[in-house]
């Protein structure tokens, strides 16, 4: 049985990083700083999920929930899996985990939970994905908007990191 995983990767080739922008549908001048892959059984590698972090923000592909404020203060919950949160165009407030084992979750899933001014995102991950790669995005989002994202946060002996092949075509 394949477990989930999240898979982090740092390095490109030119013909990767063109596919990663076009499938991502990136600017031509953005930089891919890191990619992270979600795989599990029921995803085909030719229907790669995940999340792009470039030097411009933050592009996903991703089962994703937002929740803005209605005018009457009601929150409303729409799905947004694809996107894009540019840097210079919004107003990051934070990212914040929630555990599976915290008191009074019931969906056995990790959640990461990203705020920016008017919307929150949901990520959901399951459970069997470890709560610290689920960190080490967090870390890696929140670090990005805050113009200091550092490669060398991440070991680059994982073998995690490798692409996978039809992006290198």
């Amino acid at each position: 049985m394949n477990k989930a995983k999240l898979h982090f990767q740092l390095s490109f080739s030119k013909g990767a990083e063109a596919v990663i922008k076009r499938v991502y549908n990136l600017a031509d001048d953005d930089e891919v700083l890191l990619a992270v892959w979600f795989s599990d059984r029921t995803y085909s590698i030719f229907d790669r999920r995940g999340f792009v972090v470039t030097k411009n923000g933050l592009a996903w592909n991703f089962v994703t929930m937002a929740e803005t404020a209605a005018a009457d203060g009601a929150k409303e919950r729409a799905p947004r899996n694809t996107n894009f949160l540019e840097k210079k165009k919004v107003t990051f407030l934070g990212a914040d985990i929630k555990s599976a084992d915290e008191a009074g979750r019931t969906d056995g899933k990790n959640e990461l939970q990203l705020r920016i001014s008017g919307t929150l995102f949901i990520f959901a991950f399951e459970s069997v994905v470890p709560l610290e790669k689920v960190s080490f995005l967090e870390r890696a989002i929140s670090s990005n908007f805050a113009d200091a994202f550092n490669a060398n946060s991440y070991e680059k002996v994982d073998s995690s990191y490798s692409l996978p092949a039809f992006f290198a075509t």
